[in-house]
C-alpha cells in the first residue's frame, strides 16, 4: 500500500498518521495467514521549490521510521521516483506469496523503466 502526501502540504502530512492508525487498529495480524501490511510512504511534489515545502525530508523520514515503513520522496508531475515507489511496496509483498501453494499468485519482478533517473532536488 502506498500512502501518499504532498510535501507542500502539512494538512495532508498530518492525515498520514491518522491512515497509519487506522491501518494499524483494522488489520488482523494473528493467526495463521494473517500477514500485516506492506505500506510504503511517500512525499510527493519534491519538485517543489525549497521554499514552498512545508514537510521537510527529515520529519517525514522520522514519521516512517516510527511506523517502520520505507520512505521515498516522489514527484508525479515531473516522473520523479513513481516507479521505485511502486516498486518498493511490490518488493515488500512479494515474499509473501507463496510459489508453493496453489491458491496464492506467484510475482516476478522486472524493472521495465529506462536506466536513466532523474535526480531530485529534495
Amino acid at each position: 500500500m502506498l500512502l501518499v502526501f504532498d510535501v507542500g502540504s502539512e494538512k495532508t502530512f498530518k492525515s498520514i498518521e491518522h491512515w497509519m492508525k487506522q491501518i494499524d487498529d483494522h488489520t488482523n495480524t494473528t493467526g495463521r495467514d494473517s500477514l500485516p501490511p506492506k505500506v510504503v510512504l511517500v512525499g510527493n511534489k519534491c519538485d517543489l521549490p525549497e521554499s514552498q515545502r512545508q514537510v521537510t525530508k527529515e520529519r517525514a523520514e522520522a514519521m516512517a521510521k516510527k511506523w517502520g515503513v520505507p520512505y521515498i520522496e516522489a514527484s508525479a508531475k515531473d516522473n520523479i521516483n513513481v516507479q521505485d515507489a511502486f516498486m518498493t511496496v511490490t518488493k515488500l509483498v512479494a515474499p509473501d506469496l507463496s510459489p508453493n501453494s496453489t491458491d496464492r499468485p506467484t510475482a516476478t519482478l522486472t524493472d521495465v523503466g529506462s536506466d536513466t533517473k532523474k535526480g531530485c532536488a529534495c
